[in-house]
C-alpha cells in the first residue's frame, strides 16, 4: 500500500483506539482543523462500559496529495453487553507539513447492539440464507466442475439487463464491456491467474471494492463487489470463487455528499479556504502560470449593522454567484472567510490579459440590493498578483493581501495588480 494511504489509516486507527478504548476525545479534538470542520456523531466519553475491539477494518481513498478519505468499521465488545456494537466512521484526513489533521468526522452506530453471539455451528443452508440476506446477487464459480451458478432473476433486478450466462468467461466479458463504469473496470484485474495464486498463498482471499454499474433510471449506481477465493487445503490451486454484489447507492452518495460538504463553504457553496489552497498549491507545483486574487466586499460591516446578518449573508451569496460567472470554468473560487474571497485564474501570464480579466471581475461585482425601500449599492476591492516559475502560495497571499490593502486605502471599489516578486 502507498505510504500516504497507510499513514492515513494509522492516523485514524490511533484516533479510534484512543476514543473507544481509552475514552480520550482530546486526541481527536487536538488533531482537528479549526476552520469550518464537520463533526457528526462524536459524544462525550462518559459511557459506563469498558470496550474492547473485537474486529476492525479500515479502507482509504486518496483524493489529492494532501487529502485522504478513510472509512472505519469497528466491532466493539463489552463484558456487560450480550452482543457486539458495530461502529462506522468516515474521516477526512488532511496532510499538512507531513502530519495529519482531521478535516471532518462522521461516526455512527455506537448506541446500538447489531448482533448477538451464537456459538452453535451453521449448516450449509443457513450459510446460504445468510449470504442471500447480506447480498443482492451471488455468483458461485466452481473450478473443479467448471459450473457457474447464480439467481438470474436477482441479477436482472439489480443489473437491469435480460442476460443469462452459461459460464464465468461470458459473465466476465459482459461486466467489462457492457456493465461496469469504464473507470472501474480495473477492479476486475484481480482475476489474473498469477495474482490469485499469490492471494491464496498469503491469505488475501477476500477483496471488496465499491464500483459503478449501469442503471436505466440513474445512469450508474454504486454497488459493493465482494470476491472470495477458496483454495484447496494445500493452497496449491483455486477451487471456488464467490462474487457478490450489494446495492449501496444511497449510502455511497451520502458519503460522497459528505466529502463534498467537507470541501465546501456552507453559506456560499464555493470551495472553502482549505480546499481552494489545496487545488492552488497542486496547480502551482505543476504549472506556475496564473493570477491569484483576493476580493473583499467594501463596507460590509455597515451592511450588517444597518440591515442585519440575514441580509449580509444573502449579499455574500450574491457576490459568490457573481464570482462564479465572472471566471472561467476551470478556475478556482473559494471563500477565504468573512467577506473575503480568493480566486486563482489559470494560464494568466501577461499584464494585458490580467487587467482585462480583472475588469470583467470587478464589473460583475457591482451589485444593487433593495430591501424595505432602501437600495444598497455594493462594491468590492481586489488585490491581485501574477504568478511565475518561482511562485509559492504563501508569498502570493502576502502580495495579494498588500495590494488589497492599498486598493482599499486609496478609495475602495478598485483593484491593484502586480507581478510576483521572489523573496
Amino acid at each position: 500500500m502507498e505510504r500516504g494511504k497507510q499513514f492515513a489509516i494509522d492516523f485514524v486507527k490511533k484516533a479510534c483506539h484512543e476514543y473507544f478504548l481509552n475514552r480520550n476525545s482530546d486526541y481527536i479534538m487536538g488533531h482537528c482543523d479549526t476552520y469550518d470542520i464537520i463533526l457528526i456523531g462524536l459524544k462525550n466519553t462518559d459511557w459506563a462500559e469498558d470496550f474492547s475491539i473485537f474486529n476492525e477494518h479500515y479502507k482509504v481513498d486518496k483524493f489529492s496529495d494532501t487529502v485522504y478519505y478513510v472509512y472505519a468499521c469497528i466491532h466493539l465488545k463489552a463484558e456487560n453487553i450480550p452482543g457486539r456494537i458495530k461502529v462506522e466512521g468516515s474521516f477526512i484526513c488532511k496532510k499538512i507539513n507531513d502530519e495529519f489533521i482531521f478535516g471532518g468526522i462522521h461516526v455512527s452506530g455506537m448506541d446500538k447492539v447489531v448482533y448477538q453471539e451464537n456459538n452453535k455451528p451453521f449448516h450449509n443452508m443457513v450459510y446460504k440464507n445468510v449470504l442471500d440476506l447480506s447480498y443482492d446477487v451471488i455468483f458461485e464459480h466452481n473450478l473443479l466442475d467448471n459450473s457457474f451458478k447464480y439467481d438470474a432473476e436477482k441479477f436482472r433486478k439489480l443489473f437491469q439487463v435480460n442476460q443469462y450466462f452459461v459460464n464465468a468467461e461470458q459473465w466476465f466479458w459482459h461486466m467489462c464491456t457492457e456493465c461496469i463504469h469504464p473507470e472501474d473496470t480495473e477492479y476486475l484485474d484481480i482475476f489474473r491467474g498469477s495474482d490469485i495464486i499469490k492471494r491464496i498463498r498469503t491469505n488475501q482471499n477476500l477483496i471488496e471494492n465499491d464500483i459503478r454499474i449501469k442503471n436505466k433510471e440513474k445512469g450508474y449506481i454504486w454497488v459493493k463487489m465482494t470476491i472470495v477465493f477458496i483454495a484447496n487445503a494445500a493452497l496449491q490451486r483455486l477451487d471456488k470463487i464467490f462474487i457478490m454484489f450489494k446495492d449501496i447507492d444511497d449510502k455511497k452518495r451520502m458519503d460522497l455528499d459528505y466529502i463534498t460538504r467537507a470541501r465546501t463553504d456552507a453559506l456560499t457553496g464555493l470551495y472553502n479556504r482549505e480546499y481552494t489552497e489545496i487545488l492552488t498549491r497542486k496547480y502551482l507545483k505543476n504549472k506556475s502560470e496564473g493570477m491569484f486574487v483576493i476580493v473583499d466586499v467594501d463596507n460590509f460591516k455597515k451592511v450588517n449593522d444597518t440591515f442585519g446578518h440575514i441580509t449580509g449573508n444573502d449579499l455574500l451569496r450574491k457576490v459568490s454567484e457573481s464570482l462564479k460567472v465572472a471566471v472561467d470554468s476551470g478556475d478556482y473560487v473559494g471563500r477565504f472567510g468573512g467577506d473575503e474571497f480568493i480566486i486563482f485564474m489559470k494560464n494568466v501570464t501577461e499584464a494585458r490579459v490580467a487587467k482585462a480579466k480583472l475588469a470583467v471581475l470587478m464589473d460583475s461585482l457591482k451589485i444593487y440590493y433593495s430591501e424595505e425601500g432602501q437600495e444598497i449599492e455594493v462594491r468590492c476591492s481586489a488585490g491581485a498578483v501574477i504568478a511565475n516559475q518561482e511562485s509559492k502560495l504563501d508569498i502570493l497571499y502576502a502580495q495579494a493581501d498588500k495590494n488589497l490593502y492599498d486598493a482599499k486605502k486609496s478609495g475602495k471599489n478598485r483593484y491593484i495588480l502586480t507581478s510576483f516578486i521572489a523573496r
